[in-house]
């Protein structure tokens, strides 16, 4: 009888703690990654044009078409090139560029690296390169720019950071030293790449 009251009881202990952890991821709200600097994906250049006049950012002449807008601005205390594509003028990726500055390029990694993960939590994905320079780092070593060009020769250096909406943002760089986040709408790429295959297929 003892031995059966037991079980009993352990039994609703367990249900208690299914029902509560239940509870609390039902309660816990999604990761998504709604737009980029407070313009949402799907909205026209046009609108987009009227949400960065709000920025600080500066429209570069002759620059643009039908499926991109280009600024210079500060985005995250740093001067930038900021670009945003289009897909059937329907928003779908934030670009931002920090132009060469080899003698800074990874101090700006990191701390854009370090910046995002504050945001929006761990990476999810990174490259051999991009984990080895917290390594290098954390011992006081200074990567001279020899080794650093041999470095971006060998490798790609990326971090990416993926929500649940399937959206995702991708911190890159690039032999030139020039270091990019992308903020992309997975949705919306997909859609042009299924578009663009069936053209493709279409021909045969």
């Amino acid at each position: 009888m003892e031995r059966k009251s037991t079980k009993i009881v352990v039994f609703g202990i367990l249900f208690a703690l299914f029902v509560f952890s239940s509870a609390n991821a039902e309660a816990s709200p999604k990761k998504k990654l709604d737009g980029f600097w407070g313009i949402p994906w799907n909205v026209s250049a046009k609108e987009a044009a009227k949400l960065m006049e709000k920025k600080n950012a500066t429209l570069l002449p002759f620059q643009n078409d039908e499926n991109s807008l280009k600024y210079s601005g500060t985005f995250g205390g740093k001067e930038a090139e900021i670009t945003l594509s289009f897909i059937e003028d329907k928003f779908c990726i934030g670009t931002v560029k920090y132009p060469k500055a080899e003698e800074d390029f990874v101090s700006t990694y990191q701390a854009t690296k370090s910046n995002l993960i504050k945001k929006y939590g761990s990476v999810d994905k990174e490259s051999k390169i991009s984990a080895a320079l917290d390594d290098i780092n954390s011992y006081g070593h200074n990567i001279t720019s020899v080794l650093l060009g041999v470095m971006l020769t060998e490798g790609t250096l990326y971090a990416n950071w993926i929500f649940d909406d399937k959206n995702f943002i991708c911190l890159s760089a690039e032999p030139s030293y020039a270091i990019k986040v992308t903020y992309s709408n997975k949705k919306l790429l997909d859609e042009k790449s299924a578009k663009e295959e069936q053209e493709i297929l279409e021909d045969f």
